[in-house]
């Protein structure tokens, strides 16, 4: 059940907060995989909130920082405005985006329309947030899905930094996962895949500025070795 647990919680990593203290939870114990295959790893906490282990000070200033992340970048002061949250983006995720209608309006243009379009983008535009040239740049290579990783991503994310500041329980956490699971298998196939698709919605979302640590992340949450995406399958039987 846990490799099943982790595979669900996997899915924030390429979200707009990122893999780096997953990837610390996940470093701390040098066998931890090793420990998983054998069954002699017991689910924390730590594993539930991708958060370090802290006490004391530490740990209040861990979530004075997560409550400040969540308000200024998602509009969520308390767990009400949290449980609204998700079931917006339970609707984004299934819905038509702006990233869709703009593709969806490049892919009807004819070959030559389309380049004259692209080479008349300024600088400033291509690097501006919901740029065309970001739709443009990445079409043929994401799935019809899209940037729907990105929503799941976040998904994911607000329900596991709900957890560590108690608006969710744990059990609430991996009932609301049972969802976010099943699209992303839905819509995607393989963590290549979903990942890229969360990258070029960070990129869409953020603008081109902040590209350099979107891809750094997206790398680090791929193959770094202690990743669960390194170490799990995407095809895992999530029921068992």
């Amino acid at each position: 059940m846990i490799k099943q647990r982790l595979w669900q919680l996997s899915l924030s990593m390429t979200s707009s907060y990122g893999s780096a203290d997953d990837l610390e939870v996940l470093c701390s114990d040098q066998h931890f995989w090793k420990k998983i295959e054998l069954g002699e790893t017991a689910f924390s906490p730590e594993l539930l909130y991708g958060m370090p282990a802290a006490q004391g000070v530490r740990r209040t200033s861990q979530k004075e920082g997560i409550r400040i992340y969540l308000r200024d970048d998602f509009e969520i002061p308390d767990k009400i405005q949290l449980s609204k949250k998700l079931d917006q983006l339970e609707s984004d995720i299934v819905g038509i985006s702006l990233f869709d209608e703009k593709r969806r309006m490049i892919s009807a243009l004819p070959l030559r329309e389309r380049a004259r379009m692209l080479e008349g983008i300024t600088a400033e535009e291509a690097a501006s947030p919901a740029s065309v040239s970001i739709v443009a740049q990445y079409d043929l290579t994401l799935p019809p899905a899209g940037i729907r990783g990105y929503d799941i991503a976040n998904y994911v994310l607000l329900c596991r930094l709900g957890a560590f500041l108690d608006y969710l329980t744990e059990e609430e956490v991996f009932e609301r996962l049972k969802l976010s699971s099943s699209l992303a298998r839905q819509y995607f196939t393989s963590f290549e895949q979903f990942a890229l698709s969360c990258a070029v919605g960070a990129l869409f979302f953020s603008g081109k500025d902040f590209e350099e640590g979107i891809l750094r992340n997206l790398y680090s949450s791929l193959y770094h070795p202690c990743s669960y995406w390194k170490n799990l399958d995407w095809d895992l039987d999530l029921q068992h």
